[in-house]
Protein backbone atom coordinates (compact mmCIF):
# COMPACT_ATOMS: atom_id res chain seq x y z
CA UNK A 1 0.00 0.00 0.00
CA UNK A 2 1.25 3.38 -0.80
CA UNK A 3 0.79 6.63 1.19
CA UNK A 4 0.95 9.88 -0.80
CA UNK A 5 0.26 13.09 1.49
CA UNK A 6 -1.65 15.95 0.08
CA UNK A 7 0.15 19.09 -0.22
CA UNK A 8 -0.98 21.34 -2.37
CA UNK A 9 -4.88 22.12 -3.63
CA UNK A 10 -4.95 20.02 -6.41
CA UNK A 11 -3.79 16.64 -6.52
CA UNK A 12 -3.88 14.55 -9.47
CA UNK A 13 -2.74 11.24 -9.48
CA UNK A 14 -1.65 9.08 -11.96
CA UNK A 15 -0.74 5.10 -11.45
CA UNK A 16 1.57 3.49 -13.84
CA UNK A 17 1.45 -0.30 -12.93
CA UNK A 18 2.03 -2.19 -16.02
CA UNK A 19 1.15 -5.62 -16.98
CA UNK A 20 1.75 -8.27 -20.41
CA UNK A 21 -1.90 -9.10 -21.56
CA UNK A 22 -0.78 -12.76 -21.98
CA UNK A 23 0.09 -13.61 -18.83
CA UNK A 24 -1.72 -14.85 -16.05
CA UNK A 25 -4.66 -12.57 -14.59
CA UNK A 26 -3.46 -10.06 -12.47
CA UNK A 27 -4.65 -9.31 -9.08
CA UNK A 28 -6.27 -6.17 -7.96
CA UNK A 29 -4.16 -3.52 -7.36
CA UNK A 30 -2.95 -2.05 -3.87
CA UNK A 31 -5.03 0.59 -2.70
CA UNK A 32 -4.02 4.10 -3.18
CA UNK A 33 -3.84 5.87 0.06
CA UNK A 34 -3.65 9.64 0.25
CA UNK A 35 -4.39 11.94 3.50
CA UNK A 36 -6.08 15.16 2.82
CA UNK A 37 -5.49 17.69 5.91
CA UNK A 38 -8.56 20.13 6.37
CA UNK A 39 -8.08 23.71 6.57
CA UNK A 40 -9.61 23.84 9.78
CA UNK A 41 -10.53 20.47 11.29
CA UNK A 42 -12.41 22.13 13.78
CA UNK A 43 -15.15 23.35 11.53
CA UNK A 44 -17.68 20.60 10.01
CA UNK A 45 -16.42 19.42 6.35
CA UNK A 46 -18.09 18.61 3.40
CA UNK A 47 -17.76 16.08 1.25
CA UNK A 48 -18.13 15.88 -2.59
CA UNK A 49 -17.42 12.21 -4.77
CA UNK A 50 -17.81 12.01 -8.41
CA UNK A 51 -17.88 8.75 -10.32
CA UNK A 52 -18.72 8.01 -13.58
CA UNK A 53 -18.07 3.52 -13.05
CA UNK A 54 -17.30 2.34 -9.75
CA UNK A 55 -18.76 2.40 -6.05
CA UNK A 56 -18.45 4.95 -3.20
CA UNK A 57 -17.90 4.19 0.72
CA UNK A 58 -17.91 6.70 3.11
CA UNK A 59 -16.74 5.80 6.97
CA UNK A 60 -16.35 8.02 10.16
CA UNK A 61 -12.85 8.07 12.06
CA UNK A 62 -11.83 9.43 14.63
CA UNK A 63 -8.71 11.68 13.18
CA UNK A 64 -9.45 15.24 12.06
CA UNK A 65 -8.49 14.80 8.32
CA UNK A 66 -9.65 12.94 5.49
CA UNK A 67 -8.19 9.48 3.87
CA UNK A 68 -9.01 9.08 0.64
CA UNK A 69 -8.34 5.04 -0.74
CA UNK A 70 -8.54 4.09 -4.07
CA UNK A 71 -8.29 0.59 -6.53
CA UNK A 72 -9.28 0.31 -9.72
CA UNK A 73 -10.50 -3.26 -10.84
CA UNK A 74 -8.64 -5.66 -13.14
CA UNK A 75 -9.70 -5.33 -16.62
CA UNK A 76 -12.05 -2.42 -16.15
CA UNK A 77 -11.29 -0.52 -19.12
CA UNK A 78 -14.72 0.28 -21.21
CA UNK A 79 -13.92 -0.31 -24.97
CA UNK A 80 -12.92 -3.49 -27.26
CA UNK A 81 -9.19 -3.80 -26.99
CA UNK A 82 -7.22 -6.27 -29.54
CA UNK A 83 -4.53 -8.86 -27.92
CA UNK A 84 -1.89 -8.37 -30.18
CA UNK A 85 -1.03 -6.12 -33.15
CA UNK A 86 1.78 -7.80 -35.93
CA UNK A 87 2.58 -10.14 -33.33
CA UNK A 88 3.29 -7.76 -30.74
CA UNK A 89 1.43 -8.38 -27.28
CA UNK A 90 -0.42 -5.66 -25.88
CA UNK A 91 1.04 -4.54 -22.26
CA UNK A 92 -2.35 -3.48 -20.15
CA UNK A 93 -1.88 -0.70 -17.56
CA UNK A 94 -3.20 -0.99 -14.41
CA UNK A 95 -3.14 3.02 -13.88
CA UNK A 96 -5.93 5.28 -13.60
CA UNK A 97 -6.59 9.35 -12.79
CA UNK A 98 -8.04 10.53 -9.80
CA UNK A 99 -8.67 14.23 -8.72
CA UNK A 100 -8.70 15.45 -5.09
CA UNK A 101 -9.27 19.06 -4.21
CA UNK A 102 -9.66 20.27 -0.63
CA UNK A 103 -11.02 24.28 -0.54
CA UNK A 104 -12.24 25.64 2.56
CA UNK A 105 -12.84 22.30 4.30
CA UNK A 106 -14.51 21.02 0.88
CA UNK A 107 -12.92 18.00 -0.40
CA UNK A 108 -14.16 17.13 -3.59
CA UNK A 109 -12.97 13.71 -5.08
CA UNK A 110 -13.08 12.77 -8.96
CA UNK A 111 -12.63 9.81 -10.99
CA UNK A 112 -10.91 8.18 -13.91
CA UNK A 113 -14.33 8.06 -16.83
CA UNK A 114 -12.86 4.41 -18.16
CA UNK A 115 -12.33 2.47 -15.39
CA UNK A 116 -14.44 0.69 -12.58
CA UNK A 117 -12.97 2.58 -9.23
CA UNK A 118 -13.56 1.59 -5.75
CA UNK A 119 -13.23 4.29 -3.76
CA UNK A 120 -13.14 4.29 0.27
CA UNK A 121 -13.05 8.01 1.98
CA UNK A 122 -12.97 7.89 5.82
CA UNK A 123 -13.93 11.11 7.02
CA UNK A 124 -14.55 13.10 10.53
CA UNK A 125 -18.13 12.20 12.02
CA UNK A 126 -18.93 15.97 11.42
CA UNK A 127 -19.05 15.83 7.36
CA UNK A 128 -21.49 16.29 5.09
CA UNK A 129 -21.39 14.26 2.05
CA UNK A 130 -22.90 13.93 -1.79
CA UNK A 131 -21.77 11.23 -3.56
CA UNK A 132 -22.93 10.24 -7.37
CA UNK A 133 -21.89 6.98 -9.07
CA UNK A 134 -23.81 5.80 -12.31
CA UNK A 135 -22.36 2.68 -13.35
CA UNK A 136 -20.68 -0.20 -12.15
CA UNK A 137 -21.10 0.13 -8.50
CA UNK A 138 -23.09 1.11 -4.78
CA UNK A 139 -23.06 3.87 -2.81
CA UNK A 140 -22.72 3.58 0.91
CA UNK A 141 -22.29 6.67 4.01
CA UNK A 142 -22.45 4.74 7.08
CA UNK A 143 -22.00 7.41 10.65
CA UNK A 144 -21.57 10.81 9.60
CA UNK A 145 -23.46 14.37 11.35
CA UNK A 146 -24.90 16.28 9.05
CA UNK A 147 -26.44 16.64 5.16
CA UNK A 148 -26.41 13.28 3.10
CA UNK A 149 -27.53 13.03 -0.35
CA UNK A 150 -26.41 10.18 -2.68
CA UNK A 151 -27.34 9.75 -6.24
CA UNK A 152 -27.00 6.23 -8.27
CA UNK A 153 -28.55 5.38 -11.28
CA UNK A 154 -27.34 1.78 -11.35
CA UNK A 155 -26.94 0.46 -8.13
CA UNK A 156 -28.04 0.14 -4.45
CA UNK A 157 -27.96 3.16 -1.89
CA UNK A 158 -27.22 2.39 1.62
CA UNK A 159 -26.99 5.08 4.14
CA UNK A 160 -27.09 4.05 7.59
CA UNK A 161 -26.28 5.33 11.13
CA UNK A 162 -27.12 9.12 10.16
CA UNK A 163 -27.86 12.29 12.51
CA UNK A 164 -29.20 14.82 9.75
CA UNK A 165 -30.81 14.76 6.86
CA UNK A 166 -30.67 12.51 3.96
CA UNK A 167 -31.95 12.39 0.17
CA UNK A 168 -31.20 9.11 -1.71
CA UNK A 169 -31.86 8.08 -4.93
CA UNK A 170 -31.05 5.35 -7.02
CA UNK A 171 -32.70 4.82 -10.70
CA UNK A 172 -31.83 0.84 -10.12
CA UNK A 173 -31.84 -0.29 -7.03
CA UNK A 174 -32.73 -0.72 -3.87
CA UNK A 175 -32.60 2.62 -1.11
CA UNK A 176 -32.17 1.53 2.63
CA UNK A 177 -31.94 4.64 5.06
CA UNK A 178 -31.31 4.37 8.82
CA UNK A 179 -31.62 7.71 10.35
CA UNK A 180 -29.70 8.09 14.32
CA UNK A 181 -31.71 11.81 15.20
CA UNK A 182 -32.93 14.02 12.03
CA UNK A 183 -32.42 17.60 11.59
CA UNK A 184 -35.37 19.46 12.91
CA UNK A 185 -37.63 21.39 9.71
CA UNK A 186 -35.72 19.57 7.44
CA UNK A 187 -36.99 17.93 3.92
CA UNK A 188 -36.06 14.71 2.78
CA UNK A 189 -36.55 12.31 -0.23
CA UNK A 190 -36.01 8.77 -0.72
CA UNK A 191 -36.54 7.45 -3.91
CA UNK A 192 -36.05 4.23 -6.94
CA UNK A 193 -37.45 3.61 -10.19
CA UNK A 194 -36.88 -0.30 -9.66
CA UNK A 195 -36.54 -1.63 -6.18
CA UNK A 196 -37.72 -1.03 -2.68
CA UNK A 197 -37.45 2.16 -0.24
CA UNK A 198 -36.51 0.89 3.49
CA UNK A 199 -36.10 3.46 5.90
CA UNK A 200 -35.83 4.02 9.80
CA UNK A 201 -36.69 6.58 11.84
CA UNK A 202 -36.50 7.45 15.66
CA UNK A 203 -39.55 6.42 16.34
CA UNK A 204 -40.72 10.17 17.85
CA UNK A 205 -40.21 11.58 14.17
CA UNK A 206 -42.29 14.49 13.08
CA UNK A 207 -43.06 14.40 9.35
CA UNK A 208 -45.80 15.07 6.56
CA UNK A 209 -45.02 12.42 4.41
CA UNK A 210 -46.31 11.87 0.69
CA UNK A 211 -45.73 7.91 -0.86
CA UNK A 212 -46.12 6.64 -4.29
CA UNK A 213 -45.02 3.01 -5.11
CA UNK A 214 -46.96 2.00 -8.55
CA UNK A 215 -46.32 -1.50 -8.43
CA UNK A 216 -45.93 -2.13 -4.73
CA UNK A 217 -47.21 -2.13 -1.05
CA UNK A 218 -46.44 0.42 1.54
CA UNK A 219 -46.04 -0.85 4.90
CA UNK A 220 -44.97 1.04 8.36
CA UNK A 221 -44.79 0.58 12.22
CA UNK A 222 -45.91 4.21 12.69
CA UNK A 223 -49.09 5.05 13.48
CA UNK A 224 -49.48 7.11 9.81
CA UNK A 225 -52.51 9.74 10.09
CA UNK A 226 -53.87 9.60 6.18
CA UNK A 227 -55.12 12.29 4.29
CA UNK A 228 -57.22 11.59 1.06
CA UNK A 229 -56.27 14.21 -1.08
CA UNK A 230 -55.22 13.72 -4.34
CA UNK A 231 -52.01 15.12 -5.83
CA UNK A 232 -52.70 17.12 -8.78
CA UNK A 233 -50.94 19.42 -11.50
CA UNK A 234 -52.52 21.48 -13.91
CA UNK A 235 -50.94 22.64 -16.93
CA UNK A 236 -52.05 25.49 -19.18
CA UNK A 237 -50.64 25.98 -22.40
CA UNK A 238 -53.33 27.30 -24.40
CA UNK A 239 -52.45 30.98 -24.84
CA UNK A 240 -49.38 29.20 -26.97
CA UNK A 241 -52.00 27.41 -28.66
CA UNK A 242 -52.05 23.94 -26.46
CA UNK A 243 -53.92 21.87 -24.27
CA UNK A 244 -55.29 22.76 -20.89
CA UNK A 245 -54.43 19.33 -18.84
CA UNK A 246 -54.96 17.80 -15.29
CA UNK A 247 -52.56 15.33 -13.86
CA UNK A 248 -53.88 13.13 -10.90
CA UNK A 249 -50.81 10.72 -9.27
CA UNK A 250 -51.45 7.82 -7.80
CA UNK A 251 -49.91 9.61 -4.61
CA UNK A 252 -51.22 9.23 -0.94
CA UNK A 253 -50.17 12.09 1.75
CA UNK A 254 -50.37 11.38 6.04
CA UNK A 255 -49.00 13.06 9.12
CA UNK A 256 -46.14 11.12 11.41
CA UNK A 257 -46.34 12.36 14.82
CA UNK A 258 -48.66 15.10 14.24
CA UNK A 259 -47.08 16.25 10.84
CA UNK A 260 -43.79 18.25 10.43
CA UNK A 261 -41.68 18.63 7.39
CA UNK A 262 -42.26 16.92 4.16
CA UNK A 263 -40.46 13.37 4.17
CA UNK A 264 -40.91 11.89 -0.06
CA UNK A 265 -41.05 8.29 -0.57
CA UNK A 266 -41.15 7.46 -4.43
CA UNK A 267 -40.85 3.85 -6.35
CA UNK A 268 -42.26 2.45 -9.29
CA UNK A 269 -41.48 -1.01 -9.29
CA UNK A 270 -41.11 -1.81 -5.49
CA UNK A 271 -42.06 -1.73 -1.72
CA UNK A 272 -42.11 0.90 0.40
CA UNK A 273 -40.99 0.09 4.28
CA UNK A 274 -41.08 3.13 7.20
CA UNK A 275 -39.90 1.62 10.27
CA UNK A 276 -39.26 2.85 13.77
CA UNK A 277 -35.80 2.80 14.97
CA UNK A 278 -35.95 0.57 18.22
Amino acid sequence: MKTTTLKTTILFLAVAVCAVAQQAPAAAPAAERTVVPLRDANRPAKLRVNLLNGSITVKTHADKNMVVESATRPGSRHRARAESVDGLRRIDSTGFDLTIEEDNNTVRVGGDITRNLDLTVHVPANTSVTATTVNGGFISIDGVTGEVEANNTNGPVTVTNITGSVIAHSLNGKVKVVLERVTANKEMSFSTLNGDIDVTLPADTKANVKLKTDHGDIFSDFDIKMDMRAASSVEDNRGQGGKYKIKVEKTMFGAMNGGGPLFSFTTLNGRILIRQKK
